[in-house]
């Protein structure tokens, strides 16, 4: 059950209220169960009126006045905003403030400007009557641009003429919702606009009111405490409708957000189906056996994605939350694993795989620190410490550089009395049965005066800085003025890394972001921002002068660190937590900050966590750039879906998102029952029934406390004939001939729907149930297919389309004569899925002749007998027919005929014989002619016979 929320009043007339005219007054709030409604007079203790609506049908100007309406239910009563209501009357004497507009709405953040101009008489009594000073005011009469700070730097007068009195809010605030009204003072009386301008400001936010399943479509509507007309809504940044509610087909590129009507930019947070997911693995490193690992899965969804866990090819999810925790992993474990993101518009998955190896690690990359972060005295008292992650633990080593034999062994190396000679560069070198790995050198010096007055001094020889901070490296050179005599002047300085190059010439590492600080001569100081992990190294100052140059040894050792914070111990249904500040600097550096507050100072802090605290370490003088802060679980958001009436049978969804570090688990429980439901952020009733309804409640909990929320569900015993039914096809790529296909089919029903496939224009059904599965598909199965859902109430049908690819069938290939017997045409066909193209060779030549479906060969000659090939060929495969074609000579007088032959190797043996005849006969007659000169034929009339044969 709820409180009624605070009420929004609605009036049916947005313009000037003229006397006589009516006026209704709306009053809405969302509550359960219902609310009713009682009106009120600003200053007046009875009640006006009660019911939904208040209305006036001869309003006068003594009705004038601030109204405002209380909701109340069984659960508490709830007051509106004050709403003013005034008869728009001419002021005496000229005396009047004209508003463009009495009622204005804009989201929080935008900007508004409410018009309006002001007129007086010239004169008075026959006095010249001057404006002295004029101003807007909310509730006492004081300028907004004096009144508080509250209005700093966000009030703006914009009068352009005389007359006008415009006033501009900017960055509008929730709290600056009141009666605006503009105030003017002359030389002899003064005079306030009435009845002023109501000015609400609202947030803006869209809820789902219905999601459809497997569904994307979804209806929405736009939340604000603004006139139901003044709403538009916009998909990836473009208008698409108007009004309070919308529904929408969901895609995944779909960014859907509801705004004000002249402020499009100040959109609601958008909606849209999850993104794809980024998903990880904890340690990114080599996986050893008996090792912890988390998958983690993050992705960018609104509302807040769900997220479901699988090994491919395993139907039984292993985590409904985003991650998936392996406490002591088995290398038969390895595999690829897939993320499922969903929420209520639509999901999208990610997949990894990891490889679980039985193999022990060599050392990493040892750490070493100094017991000392000031300069070294002679004499002083020096630890060195190294340190690696390794399996099995590793020895240590160290060693001088430039030096062959070891100085020590042990993780740790101490000197006592520590003199110039021991002065240089240390590093240690960590070893275990699987490998070993050195150390970076660490310079460790005797602060001594150089000679001849040469000389660099370093404010601090070690720093440590977290990643994203600045560092100032302070230090001052000395050096003599005559060297032997002659004047010694600086000509250039500059600090290093490694080789003597000018750190801002040295790379685009460092653009940007290296500045000299040098404000007097012998001032040397570096300034380093947006510090980086990488940007960790020994940086030195040097100075070249015109008669020598000289390097500040040993240089300044920076590190830079990622700050994080582990908790060591926390105490079962307590809030107190031990909180260890993770980091590559010396333990007395870091410090500790509760809701922004030094609270404490080292490596460690013990702390009782109560809801409202944050918890983070910095580094001392970097407390601007502390660690993620850790927190109790804050108050979890609960919801249901769908978010309209509940059904008996449909699926539902408690839904249960909070902000938590670390991150919380979910736990439900229905109100007076022990046994928890579920431990996930969501709970989920796959067919709920009536007796399930009830107050049900979420505890998020984490090391450092625990809260919860509760909601309330009503189920309803109605039941529903099928809904339209959703069909899919699997793969939803493209479909090749002889792959396994199969098509599905939901419907929305109660009781659940049965279903039946059909093959349009086939009478027969395919088979029964929701999935069809087209073991080994072939070019005969592409068509219409249509899945029947059906139950006692009624039935309802939806059809889907199945195209398959395959390579070209064996092609028909033939040969016709022109009416004029000059040309033969050769026709090739073959089906095909997608289309095919066409190629013709002739036997023993490498160059196509011609490609499309026909190829015309004129008269040219006995040359063009052969072998003629058509290859057909799609994306799918090829295939290819073989023609034989004869071309001869019937007469020399009758040039141009052509005919075609096919069928067996009998039929071309007789064409063959036919042809020999008529070539005799054509020998003969040609005889004849050559006695005769002037009748010599033309050989370039020749004419011919085709056969063909298919191969």
């Amino acid at each position: 059950m709820d409180a009624p929320k605070v009420p929004l009043v609605l009036m049916s007339s947005s313009g000037e209220i003229m006397k006589g005219s009516s006026v209704t007054l709306t009053c809405s709030s969302d509550a359960n169960p219902a609310a009713t409604y009682t009106w009120y007079k600003e200053n007046e203790d009875s009640p006006n009126a009660s019911g939904q609506t208040f209305a006036t049908t001869d309003f006068r100007a003594e009705h004038s006045g601030n109204y405002y309406c209380e909701a109340q239910n069984t659960r508490g009563r709830q007051k509106s905003t004050s709403h003013p209501v005034f008869v728009a009357v001419a002021h005496s004497q000229n005396w009047d403030v004209t508003y463009t507009q009495l009622r204005m709405c804009g989201p929080k953040g935008s900007a508004v400007d409410m018009n309006c101009s002001y007129t007086y008489p010239a004169e008075v009594h026959g006095k010249e009557n001057i404006v002295q000073t004029k101003f807007w005011y909310v509730g006492r009469k004081e300028d907004l641009q004096r009144k508080s700070s509250s209005y700093e730097g966000r009030v703006h007068y914009d009068w352009h003429y005389d007359s006008d009195c415009t006033l501009r809010i900017t960055d509008l605030r929730v709290e600056d919702s009141a009666v605006y009204k503009f105030r003017f003072i002359t030389n002899l009386d003064k005079f306030s606009g009435e009845p002023g301008v109501t000015l609400t400001v609202t947030v803006i936010d869209i809820r789902i009111t219905s999601a459809g399943g497997s569904s994307t479509k979804a209806e929405l509507r736009c939340e604000s405490h603004c006139s139901p007309d003044d709403h538009v809504w916009l998909k990836n940044g473009q208008q698409v409708s108007e009004g309070i509610t919308y529904r929408h087909n969901f895609q995944p590129e779909d960014n859907i957000c509801c705004a004000l009507k002249g402020h499009e930019d100040h959109c609601s947070p958008s909606l849209y189906a999850p993104k794809l997911p980024s998903v990880s693995v904890s340690p990114s490193a080599e996986i050893v056996e008996g090792s912890s690992v988390n998958l983690t899965c993050n992705g960018e969804a609104n509302p807040a994605a769900t997220y479901t866990w699988f090994k491919v090819n395993d139907r039984d999810p292993l985590s409904q939350t985003p991650q998936l925790n392996f406490r002591s992993i088995r290398s038969s474990e390895s595999g690829q694993y897939s993320c499922t993101a969903t929420n209520a518009l639509g999901n999208t998955s990610s997949s990894i795989y990891i490889n679980v190896k039985c193999e022990r690690d060599a050392p990493k990359v040892p750490l070493v620190l100094m017991s000392s972060s000031g300069e070294i005295m002679k004499g002083s008292s020096v630890t060195l410490t190294c340190s690696s992650d390794a399996n099995p633990a590793a020895t240590y080593t160290w060693y001088k550089e430039n030096e062959d034999s070891p100085n020590a062994s042990g993780q740790t190396f101490a000197t006592t009395d520590f003199r110039a000679e021991h002065s240089g560069n240390y590093y240690c070198e960590a070893q275990n049965t699987r490998g070993r790995q050195k150390s970076t050198s660490h310079p460790v010096f005797v602060a001594v005066a150089h000679s001849q007055n040469w000389d660099v001094t370093y404010t601090q020889l070690r720093m440590c800085g977290p990643k994203g901070s600045a560092v100032d490296m302070n230090c001052s050179y000395t050096y003599p003025a005559e060297v032997h005599g002659k004047e010694n002047i600086v000509q250039t300085k500059f600090w290093y890394v490694g080789r003597k190059e000018d750190l801002q010439r040295k790379s685009s590492s460092y653009e940007g972001r290296v500045h000299y600080d040098w404000h007097y001569d012998s001032d040397c100081t570096l300034r380093i921002t947006d510090l980086r992990v990488e940007d960790s190294a020994v940086y030195k100052f040097r100075f070249i002068t015109n008669l020598d140059k000289f390097s500040g040894e040993p240089g300044v050792t920076l590190t830079v660190t990622v700050i994080d914070i582990r908790i060591t111990s926390a105490g079962g249904s307590s809030t107190k937590a031990e909180l260890r500040c993770e980091s590559h600097c010396s333990p007395d550096d870091h410090v500790w900050l509760k809701n922004g507050q030094q609270v404490s100072e080292g490596i460690t802090y013990r702390h009782n966590f109560q809801p409202e605290d944050n918890i983070c370490c910095a580094l001392k003088g970097h407390e601007d750039h502390c660690s993620p802060s850790l927190y109790a679980p804050k108050l979890p958001s609960v919801s249901v879906s769908p978010s309209a009436e509940i059904v008996e049978g449909s699926s539902v969804n408690l839904t249960c998102n909070g902000e938590a570090n670390p991150a919380a688990t979910y736990t439900w429980f229905k109100v007076n029952d022990r046994d928890p439901l579920s431990q996930t952020p969501q709970l989920n009733f796959r067919s709920i029934r009536s007796s399930e309804s009830g107050q049900y409640s979420c505890t998020a909990t984490n090391a450092l406390g625990n809260t919860s929320s509760s909601i309330y569900i009503n189920v309803k015993c109605e039941r529903d004939a099928p809904k339209l039914p959703s069909v899919s096809v699997s793969p939803s790529a493209e479909i090749v001939e002889g792959s396994s296909v199969n098509l599905t089919c939901s419907s929305d029903a109660n009781p659940v729907a049965n279903y039946t496939w059909y093959k349009e224009n086939e009478e027969q059904p395919l088979g029964p149930g929701s999935i069809y599965n087209l073991a080994s598909i072939s070019s005969e199965d592409k068509g219409n297919y249509c899945c029947k859902s059906e139950n006692k109430h009624g039935q309802s049908s939806s059809f889907l389309f199945i195209s398959v690819q395959y390579a070209p069938k064996l092609p028909s290939v033939s040969g016709s004569v022109s009416g004029e017997g000059s040309s033969v045409t050769l026709t090739c066909s073959s089906d095909a899925n997608p289309a095919a193209n066409y190629t013709w060779y002739k036997e023993n030549e490498d160059s196509p002749k011609a490609s499309g479906q026909t190829f015309t060969i004129s008269d040219d000659g006995h040359e063009q007998s052969g072998n003629y090939q058509c290859k057909v060929q799609n994306s799918r495969g090829h295939h290819s027919s073989t023609l034989h074609l004869v071309v001869v000579q019937i007469s020399p007088e009758d040039p141009g005929v052509w005919k075609t032959v096919a069928g067996t190797v009998i039929a071309i043996l007789l064409v063959v014989l036919i042809i020999s005849i008529t070539l005799w006969n054509w020998k003969k007659t040609t005889s004849r002619q050559q006695t005769e000169p002037t009748e010599r034929p033309d050989e370039s009339a020749q004419v011919g016979k085709t056969s063909s044969s298919t191969k």
